[in-house]
């Protein structure tokens, strides 16, 4: 069963599924991981693609993605400090 359905049947109390007074809740954390692995899969899945449709090694698909990572990276960050900044706006308002 769960945790959800636990703390709404009240078999688990609610502030067990807190990691920290100021952290995400276990089923906050429990959609991440769900979504990192559906990302997993689908990088295997393209990556797959490459190999079998365009010959790609995995050595230049890893040339390709350490290239990018920098890029990613800071294009990641600058949409984070976006929403940070939208967020606080929003509670001056």
């Amino acid at each position: 069963m769960g945790s959800a359905i636990k703390r709404a049947l009240g078999a688990e109390p609610e502030s067990s599924t807190r990691t920290s007074s100021s952290g995400p809740s276990r089923a906050e954390l429990d959609v991440l991981e769900q979504r990192v692995g559906r990302l997993v899969l689908l990088c295997e899945a393209l990556w797959t693609i490459l190999k079998e449709k365009h010959g790609m090694t995995d050595e230049e698909l890893m040339a390709g993605s350490r290239r990018l990572t920098p890029a990613t990276a800071s294009a990641m960050g600058n949409r984070r400090e976006k929403k940070r900044a939208s967020a606080r706006a929003a509670t001056e308002c």
